[in-house]
């Protein structure tokens, strides 16, 4: 991971100074930004603001076989009900014996989080060069 950065904030956080590539799920092949604190892969990061966001952008920037891969995921912030946000698509739901309520849009109602959560799946395309005769 090169960076990952917020524009409407003014946030760059930088690979390897700031946050770190981890595997926190059981699929070792899906790695996520997390912050450079310890060694245990913890999903997400706490950013604090004083600053209300409707919207905001999340660019991501990887170095991938030599290149660079960008993940630009645009957010739009459907209430300010509660203090934070997440992307985090299993946080969505309500859970039991507690105040929050379910905090998914009519769009994501039907869909499993498990196909709906925001990921880059990277296509690497066959850059083979002809053989010169």
């Amino acid at each position: 991971m090169i960076d990952v950065s917020v524009p409407e904030l003014n946030l760059t956080l930088k690979g390897d100074v700031d946050i770190v590539a981890r595997t926190p799920y059981p699929n070792k092949s899906y790695q996520i930004a997390c912050r450079k604190k310890g060694r245990k892969a913890i999903n997400g990061i706490f950013i604090e603001t004083d600053k209300k966001l409707t919207n905001f952008t999340q660019i991501t920037r990887w170095a991938v076989n030599g290149e660079i891969a960008t993940h630009k995921i645009h957010f739009h912030i459907l209430d300010s009900d509660f203090d934070a946000i997440t992307s985090e698509i299993m946080m969505w739901n309500a859970f039991h014996d507690t105040p929050f309520s379910s905090r998914k849009s009519e769009i994501h109602e039907k869909l499993l989080p498990a196909t709906d959560q925001p990921r880059m799946l990277a296509i690497l395309e066959n850059k083979k060069k002809p053989v010169a005769q």
